[in-house]
């Protein structure tokens, strides 16, 4: 359960930095960014947590990306054994081993934005 948690919540992470990253490079900033996706209702309390974390550019490891890579390699691998498809969660590792590549292992699990 540890893992499908871990691996829940860093497919979220990932994704919020992806759009916001994406909207960054059309023009718009981080901060009014997040107030839109902060107040949808599909937005969940965590995902606000981390979202006001991102926007400040916190980064103080709390669950740090190394850790964040390390659970999705377990869940992917643990899948395969179990002849599941992990596609998403597969992509997402890669976000986070593409983040440990460029020496953020240390940062918090925002540092991917």
């Amino acid at each position: 359960m540890k893992l499908v948690v871990n691996a829940w919540c860093g497919i979220q992470v990932a994704a919020l930095a992806e759009v916001i990253g994406t909207m960054e490079r059309g023009g718009l900033d981080r901060v009014s960014c997040f107030k839109v996706l902060g107040a949808a209702p599909i937005t969940s309390p965590a995902l606000q947590g981390v979202g006001i974390l991102m926007v400040a550019y916190k980064y103080a490891p709390m669950f740090p990306i190394s850790l964040v890579e390390k659970d999705f390699r377990y869940v992917v691998e643990t899948a395969h054994r179990l002849g599941a498809a992990t596609p998403v969660s597969s992509v997402t590792q890669s976000v986070y081993a593409k983040a440990l590549e460029h020496g953020l292992g240390g940062l918090n699990t925002v540092g991917v934005a």
